[in-house]
């Protein structure tokens, strides 16, 4: 990523909630990757209250498509052009070591937008099943046809040629990935003994179709070029 003081701001406000809140110690990286051990009788429950509550003090403070997009302006820049929507509540990911709490094989679009790219940034180093697995165009579009025409006997052996066929990721702390939104992928039960915190981010063009989502509810306009100013403040 282009600018870092950014995410190393949000990375220590994430570790800061979980000293003050738990107990933990350490470094900023010791904390977020091993925080899972100082909460106590770990649950979905528990775990679904600790990401609202993080979220919703993380509101206070920042504002993650900010975030996401000043960090990497020239890539998404180029890849959006200036006039940009971006998704109005982006995610924050926690899976701690074993936890059941992984993402099913699936696309983004439908019901996302075609026109719409996903980024991905993680805030530990990610590897194994501590990151998640991508398809390229070419596998994603052979699976979803598949899938479309019944050759599979069980969504288990589709997810399996899946996963055979798939990226797994490896990225540090640092950089960030941004796929297109037609890309099949997906994430494992975290078997390694660190947790995984990453941020996920949605940016179109404002222009272009939003897909089966409701615009006006969905995204909200982060940035627009000279021309679309001069056309918004034109009076008919």
């Amino acid at each position: 990523i282009e600018k870092t003081k950014e995410f190393v701001d949000s990375r220590n406000f994430l570790a800061e909630f979980f000293k003050n809140n738990y107990g933990c110690k350490g470094s900023v990286d010791e904390i977020l990757n091993n925080c899972h051990k100082y909460i106590k009788e770990i649950s979905d429950e528990k775990i679904n209250f600790i990401i609202v509550s993080i979220i919703n003090e993380f509101k206070k403070k920042y504002k993650m498509d900010e975030l996401v997009y000043e960090s990497s302006k020239k890539f998404i820049s180029n890849l959006l052009g200036k006039d940009i929507a971006s998704q109005k509540n982006p995610n924050i990911v926690f899976q701690h070591p074993y936890s059941t709490r992984t993402s099913e094989l699936h696309t983004d679009a439908p019901a996302n937008s075609f026109y719409e790219v996903v980024s991905w940034v993680p805030l530990v180093d990610c590897y194994s099943s501590k990151s998640f697995y991508i398809l390229d165009k070419q596998n994603s579009k052979k699976l979803r046809e598949k899938h479309l025409s019944s050759d599979y006997s069980s969504w288990s052996e589709l997810r399996e040629e899946a996963i055979n066929n798939a990226i797994h990721l490896k990225i540090k702390y640092g950089y960030a990935l941004f796929f297109w939104s037609g890309l099949l992928h997906g994430s494992v039960i975290n078997t390694t003994d660190e947790s995984r915190w990453s941020y996920n981010v949605r940016f179109k063009n404002l222009f272009s179709p939003a897909g089966m989502k409701e615009p006006l509810a969905f995204y909200r306009v982060l940035s627009k070029s000279a021309l679309t100013e001069l056309a918004v403040e034109e009076k008919y």
